[in-house]
């Protein structure tokens, strides 16, 4: 049982460390934009040229996430669901004045998710 749960937590360690390493190629260098979106301010990294953007909260709020985890013992796990970033990501979409929505969402690292979206010409 034990060599169970360590195997568990290694793979999601490497998973993980991967989606790390994804975000920092894929969107380095991408200018950081703060977005105010009635669901909460969020950081967006967009990339147009491939039609998706990275969602994060603000460093404050990401932190008082984490302390609201910690305190309950991981009991509550902020970041896992995806409708405020995705409502906030749209926000900021529509702010724009480009016409696009977001069309599938996936989890890099609590809580940051990443949207690609589809542009009407």
């Amino acid at each position: 049982m034990i060599r169970l749960i360590l195997a568990v937590a290694a793979s999601l360690a490497l998973s993980a460390c991967g989606n790390v390493s994804y975000m920092m190629t894929e969107y380095k260098g991408v200018k950081v934009v703060r977005h105010h979106a009635p669901e909460m301010e969020v950081r967006i990294f967009d990339r147009p040229d491939h039609g998706r953007l990275m969602v994060t909260p603000t460093v404050a709020r990401a932190a008082a996430l984490g302390a609201g985890s910690g305190i309950t013992l991981g009991i509550w796990t902020p970041g896992m669901d995806p409708f405020p970033m995705q409502a906030a990501a749209q926000h900021w979409l529509n702010s724009t004045g480009r016409n696009a929505t977001i069309t599938s969402g996936k989890l890099l690292a609590k809580p940051q998710w990443e949207f690609t979206y589809s542009e009407r010409r």
